[in-house]
């Protein structure tokens, strides 16, 4: 079976090798509609008709040495550890979702992946291979043991407690807490709470992770567009994101650019002070991350820019064991190279550190990628015109990157808030 993720895959993998479709076309011995076609889903190469010889000639060209290896690569398998057997083609498109993230909104089902979401959806809330929960007004679905471990991360509950609140038979509960159960302990009257977790070195990110800052980048911004033109100020920041420039993250160097004085980067910062804030209960998983190891910041916040607003925190830089940020790396597709330095830098396994961050696709796939623990911080979207995260994962390099995991590995947690984080490092 063609699908729509294979297409768009295959065409992140050409994208990748950078071949065209007319160079595509003559790997694989097909005109070059053909190959368009393939990449819409408009067109199953796997079917005779379709010349299935040639996607084995093209996947040679792009390093796979057969027809398996690259559909490997090319589709998520689900974690051994769930049984879809009994879901219909929906709930099971659903459940690829869900096991690729972990937790996924409701809006985010209704896509062309999913045509028949809610048919999908009711499938696996029955199975019981996906739990339903309401996250300030918004409803997700998750995996029934993240959503276990987070319940139990906000205070210790029993078994009856936990099927009440994730609507769960007891079953599944027992099922779940098994699979769990390096992070679970299971005390008097069948009480499940959260074990301790050590960590050799503890990762944070810090824009949305630490500190709440995308009120304080959109005044920022538009105290500085005041002083150019506000067109020229977005284009130059378009033509940086698209380049993947760290330069984005610059202050500094776009003021530089639009003739615009160094003090008043300094001045729009210190005006707008207020808008920076700390994230609730984030200086505490800090200090408690830092009385069992060393606490790194891995930021893609320029160095200037992240010194200036270290200081006006009033945040001594030696709070961190180590600082990583965007000037000190050569590619900002994900931060998989700032992780590649922490750990070359302590000389640890990936296993005895831990990222914790908001960004899912950019800081915690990479991390697991790498064998590294992570927490998820979901905070859920926001919107912004100046301060729009760039460089984000497209959907194909994602599914790409998602498939090199090992068993359908998720996060250790989705943390709803910190005091969450600070449960997972200390116990409930």
């Amino acid at each position: 079976m063609w699908t729509w993720e294979r297409a768009r895959a295959l065409q992140k993998l050409l994208d990748d090798a950078s071949i065209n479709h007319e160079e595509a076309a003559e790997h694989a011995d097909v005109d070059r509609t053909t190959i368009s076609r393939w990449v819409h889903d408009r067109q199953s190469p796997l079917k005779p008709q379709s010349k299935k010889g040639g996607l084995v000639k093209l996947g040679r060209a792009l390093g796979f040495p057969d027809l398996e290896s690259l559909l490997a690569a090319l589709d998520f398998e689900a974690s051994q550890t769930v049984d879809a057997s009994g879901l219909g083609a929906a709930g099971r498109q659903v459940l690829q979702q869900v096991l690729v993230r972990g937790l996924v909104s409701q809006d985010s089902l209704i896509s062309p992946l999913v045509a028949d979401a809610d048919t999908g959806v009711s499938e696996c809330l029955a199975a019981e291979v996906v739990v339903t929960r309401e996250i300030d007004g918004e409803r997700f679905y998750c995996d029934p043991a993240l959503a276990l471990l987070s319940e139990v991360a906000r205070e210790p509950l029993s078994k009856r407690q936990l099927e009440d609140k994730l609507g769960l038979r007891s079953g599944t509960i027992d099922e779940l807490t098994t699979r769990r159960g390096r992070d679970l302990r299971i005390g008097p009257g069948d009480t499940v709470t959260l074990a301790s977790h050590r960590y050799a070195v503890t990762v944070f990110d810090w824009g949305d992770t630490l500190v709440d800052e995308r009120a304080y980048d959109d005044a920022i911004c538009e105290q500085l567009a005041k002083k150019c033109p506000r067109d020229r100020f977005l284009e130059l920041l378009s033509v940086l994101e698209e380049n993947k420039d760290a330069r984005w993250y610059d202050y500094f160097f776009l003021a530089e650019q639009l003739d615009i004085a160094a003090s008043e980067v300094e001045d729009a910062h210190n005006i707008h002070r207020d808008k920076l804030e700390w994230i609730t209960s984030a200086k505490d998983a800090l200090r408690r991350a830092g009385a069992d190891g060393d606490v790194v910041l891995a930021t893609n916040c320029h160095s200037r820019v992240l010194q200036l607003r270290m200081d006006l925190l009033g945040l001594p830089k030696e709070i961190f064991s180590k600082v990583v940020t965007s000037d000190d790396c050569e590619s900002l597709d994900t931060k998989k190279e700032m992780y590649d330095k922490v750990l070359q830098h302590y000389g640890v396994a990936a296993s005895d550190v831990l990222v914790v961050s908001d960004s899912y696709d950019w800081d915690v796939l990479p991390a697991l990628a790498l064998g590294c623990h992570a927490i998820w911080f979901h905070r859920g979207p926001r919107y912004s015109l100046w301060g729009t995260p760039a460089y984000r994962l497209s959907a194909d390099s994602f599914h790409l990157m998602r498939n090199s995991l090992k068993g359908g590995q998720l996060p250790d947690l989705v943390a709803l808030d910190h005091a969450e984080t600070v449960a997972w490092l200390s116990g409930s």
